[in-house]
């Protein structure tokens, strides 16, 4: 996924705070897999992502606002403990921005 500035959307997810840490998963050469939980939550835009109509035309998405609030509530009731779902972030490692979010789905 491409920042959605380029798109003339809003910006990628940024904490305010420009030395967050994010906790990389797997480290790439051009992306990191970072953990995603309640503390990149409140410090980025990243939930605000699920309300763009352009960037969730085709997913599944966009039937309901999604809040930072909404977004803590769904690591903590669906994911945590949950051995079919995981969800990551993706960051830049040139920027150290989040610029998406995945969730995997296992059987």
């Amino acid at each position: 996924m491409t920042s959605r500035e380029d798109r003339g959307g809003s910006q990628p997810a940024k904490a305010p705070e420009s030395d967050m840490h994010l906790d990389t998963f797997i480290c790439g050469q051009f992306v990191n897999l970072v953990a995603l939980d309640e503390r990149v939550a409140m410090n980025s835009r990243w939930y605000s992502w699920f309300n763009d109509a352009a960037a969730t035309a085709w997913m599944q998405q966009h039937h309901f606002p999604s809040t930072r609030q909404s977004q803590i509530r769904f690591l903590t009731d669906e994911l945590t403990g949950n051995s079919h779902k995981l969800q990551l972030g993706i960051e830049d490692r040139s920027s150290g921005i989040l610029i998406a979010a995945d969730l995997l789905l296992f059987e």
